[in-house]
């Protein structure tokens, strides 16, 4: 049940319409029923049911220890987050632990061929930090059946974004009454999502891989000009997703984080990273960087590196564990390398660099700010050359071919009406994106215009989007996380 067919959309309106005709007091329940039915729709089995039901009991378990049993509460918390990772682990890193193994030490380990349930990497770090707030009398709920619907809430399965349990609990405990602006500015929310992903990055996506499977033919100009357009279809793709669930949780009466806020305007990698996949950088940020860095290894460590290297001293420690951060972040992204070298160690170099040279003076003309705009993005889209990469020696393969000045410099593999589509569309994603919060606010204030946007982008999406019978959408990139 993909996020861009039909058959969600039909499963939307029937979950809703369950949701708001049962009483107020158990509409939560009809919410867990359709987590469970999306659950069993996306290939699921009695295999993986075990894997989500091992999650689920240890983090209901141990938030009721936590209550009844003070002294032992920190065995409980450490305990019930070692089972989450261990699985985590289990079902996602194996087959890269195997691998590098029957690499380096010759050992012929064959890999497992168990497959994680939909969602395990997003739901398993809402429930570690479900047992870290119920740890700390942040969160004290007994019913079993409102942890349930938190942990698999079915819009955020897919793609995220995470979640903590307050974001629900309040719906989850009295919900509010059916309110038809939430379906209209839901209903916008999701359109703008599919338009994203069925007008932009399908159709970056057909570009750019035809590019990457012919590359000794064409010249590095229109290579290059593929590696800019592939960060574009990966924003729009994992974006465009989170504007669809976004939009499908305000249609339930349910506000979820922002997870993006216009990247494209950053002037460093650090920013960047701020306001891309916004939920993961808190997530990590509260519960691996800080206490990391607040630990009594790291302020030993920097006590003995200011005594020995002055006051710069003090950035040891944080540059040690910004690099285990980024390390994590890479792992997270997948069972691969490729991705721990794009999404980890080439991030945390670049805000290395970044630190080392950055300027006193930190206000900008508009031209430099503009410079460090464009330094920003190429950073990051010729890292994310790895992560489209099928593994670190043809992502190291593509960067030698933009040295290689022979080849095709035409574009004939598109039509022209599709370059147009791509130019005039990318142009309006980068303007709303500026304006986002003037876009909320107009479209707020005007029960016209929001009809008229509907109407608009309903008909952009049935005329210039990629769907259809014969059409085959490819797999959310964020999905398999």
């Amino acid at each position: 049940m993909g996020l861009t067919n039909l058959t969600l959309f039909l499963f939307v309106i029937i979950s809703l319409t369950f949701y708001y005709l049962l009483p107020r007091k158990y509409s939560y329940i009809g919410l867990l029923l359709s987590n469970i039915i999306f659950l069993f729709y996306n290939n699921f089995s009695i295999e993986k049911l075990v894997f989500v039901l091992v999650i689920f009991l240890t983090s209901f378990l141990s938030s009721i220890l936590m209550v009844h049993f003070e002294k032992k509460k920190k065995i409980a918390l450490v305990v019930s987050i070692f089972i989450i990772l261990f699985e985590l682990i289990y079902l996602k890193y194996t087959n890269l632990f195997l691998t590098t193994s029957n690499i380096i030490f010759k050992t012929n380990f064959s890999l497992i061929k168990t497959s994680a349930p939909i969602g395990l990497s997003y739901y398993s770090l809402m429930m570690i930090s479900f047992i870290v707030s119920s740890y700390y009398g942040e969160i004290e709920e007994k019913n079993p059946l409102k942890i349930g619907t938190f942990m698999i809430y079915f819009p955020t399965l897919t793609s995220g974004p995470l979640i903590k349990y307050n974001n629900l609990k309040e719906k989850l405990d009295t919900r509010v009454k059916f309110d038809i602006n939430n379906i209209f500015n839901g209903f916008v929310r999701s359109l703008w999502g599919l338009f994203k992903v069925l007008v932009i990055s399908t159709r970056l996506n057909l570009f750019v891989s035809h590019v990457y499977a012919n590359l000794d033919a064409l010249n590095p100009i229109i290579i290059l000009l593929a590696i800019f357009l592939y960060t574009f279809e990966l924003y729009t793709n994992f974006s465009g997703s989170i504007d669809i669930i976004m939009g499908v949780s305000k249609m339930f009466g349910i506000t979820l984080p922002e997870n993006f806020k216009n990247p494209f305007a950053s002037t460093t990698i650090t920013e960047f990273w701020r306001v891309w996949h916004i939920t993961l950088g808190d997530f990590l940020r509260d519960y691996i960087f800080y206490p990391l860095l607040k630990s009594k290894a790291m302020q030993n460590l920097t006590k003995k590196c200011k005594s020995l290297f002055g006051k710069k001293g003090k950035k040891i420690p944080v540059f040690i564990s910004m690099f285990i951060l980024w390390l994590i972040i890479g792992i997270w992204h997948g069972g691969e390398y490729k991705y721990i070298l794009a999404s980890g160690i080439l991030q945390f170099i670049f805000i290395f660099i970044e630190d080392l040279f950055s300027s006193v003076n930190k206000k900008r003309s508009t031209i430099a700010r503009l410079i460090c705009i464009i330094r920003t993005f190429t950073l990051f889209s010729l890292s994310m050359i790895f992560f489209r990469a099928t593994n670190i020696q043809e992502g190291i393969d593509i960067l030698k071919h933009l040295f290689i000045f022979n080849g095709d410099l035409t574009i004939n593999f598109i039509t022209i009406f599709d370059l147009i589509v791509i130019l005039i569309s990318l142009i309006i994603l980068l303007i709303v994106d500026n304006k986002m919060d003037k876009v909320k606010e107009i479209i707020n204030k005007s029960k016209e215009l929001r009809l008229s946007i509907i109407c608009t982008l309903i008909l952009i999406v049935l005329l210039f989007g990629n769907y259809g019978l014969n059409f085959v959408a490819s797999d959310f990139i964020y999905g398999k996380f």
